[in-house]
C-alpha cells in the first residue's frame, strides 16, 4: 500500500517478544533463548538482533545474562519506563508539582470511591495492616518508615478499585506520595486528624458508602497539599497554583 511505513528488523523482534510476554508465553524469569536463537528464528544480523535487545532491556522487559549458563530471560514489565517518561515528559512541558499534586488528588478520590464499591475481604485486610503500620510508625516518630507505610495505604487502596492501570499510575506517582508524608509540617489542629484520616478513609469503604470514601480523600489529601508545595517550593521548583487552604472543614466529623 502507498505510503505504508515498513518496520525496522529491530521492531519485528521486540514487537513479537512483547507479545509472547503479554500473551504468559514468556512468564517472569523464563528463558527465552540464546542471541544465535534469536538470530536464527528471525533471519536477523547479529547487529538488528542486539538492537532490539538493547530496546527490550531499557524497557525492562528482558534481562541479557553473559556466559554459558546465560541468555535472554524475560521480565514483566514493571513501572519504572512509566517513571521515566512522567519525569522526561514533566521537564520538556513545564509540569508543575501543583500538576501533580492534582491529576493524583483526582486519581485518589475516584479509586476511593471505587474502592468502596469493589473491595474485597483480603483488600480490607492489606488496608488495615498499612493503617496500623502508619499509626504505630508515626508514634515512634519513624518519619521515613510511615512515609514508607503511607505509600503502601494509598497504592493498596489503588488496588482495591480493581483497576490495574490505578496502579500503574499510583506507583509512577509513588515518589510523591512519599514525599508528602516525609517529614510533615501540618498545623497543631491538624495532626490527629493526620493521624486518622486513613481509618476515615477505610472506615467508608468497610462501610460501602462510595461518597463518603471518596470525600474523605479528598479531604485526606487536601491536607497533604501544602506540605508538597512547601516542600517544591524550599526544592527551588516554580509553582503556577498556591496551594489550597483546608480551613476548618478539614475538622473530622465527630457526630
Amino acid at each position: 500500500m502507498a505510503g505504508a511505513v515498513r518496520p525496522r528488523s529491530a521492531d519485528i523482534l521486540v514487537d513479537e517478544i512483547i507479545r509472547k510476554i503479554s500473551r504468559g508465553e514468556y512468564l517472569d524469569g523464563a528463558r527465552i533463548g540464546s542471541e544465535q536463537d534469536l538470530i536464527d528464528h528471525f533471519g536477523l544480523s547479529r547487529a538488528v538482533v542486539r538492537e532490539g535487545l538493547r530496546i527490550l532491556e531499557r524497557e525492562g522487559l528482558v534481562t541479557v545474562k553473559p556466559g554459558p549458563t546465560g541468555g535472554i530471560f524475560s521480565r514483566v514489565p514493571d513501572v519504572r519506563p512509566l517513571s521515566r517518561l512522567l519525569d522526561v515528559y514533566g521537564s520538556i512541558h513545564d509540569v508543575t508539582m501543583d500538576d501533580l499534586i492534582e491529576a493524583r488528588m483526582e486519581l485518589e478520590v475516584l479509586t476511593a470511591r471505587l474502592a468502596a464499591e469493589r473491595a474485597t475481604e483480603d483488600d480490607i485486610k492489606r488496608l488495615e495492616q498499612h493503617d496500623a503500620d502508619w499509626k504505630r510508625l508515626v508514634a515512634e516518630g519513624d518519619t521515613e518508615g510511615a512515609a514508607r507505610a503511607n505509600v503502601g495505604f494509598h497504592v493498596s487502596l489503588a488496588a482495591s478499585a480493581h483497576n490495574p492501570v490505578f496502579v500503574v499510575f499510583m506507583d509512577a506517582l509513588e515518589g510523591l506520595v512519599y514525599e508528602t508524608a516525609l517529614e510533615p509540617q501540618y498545623p497543631v489542629r491538624l495532626l490527629d486528624y493526620v493521624v486518622y484520616s486513613h481509618q476515615y478513609v477505610l472506615d467508608a469503604v468497610r462501610r460501602r458508602d462510595v461518597r463518603e470514601a471518596a470525600d474523605l480523600m479528598r479531604k485526606h489529601l487536601q491536607i497533604f497539599r501544602p506540605n508538597a508545595w512547601d516542600k517544591s517550593r524550599r526544592a527551588g521548583a516554580v509553582l503556577a497554583v498556591r496551594p489550597v487552604d483546608v480551613g476548618n472543614d478539614m475538622e473530622p466529623e465527630t457526630s
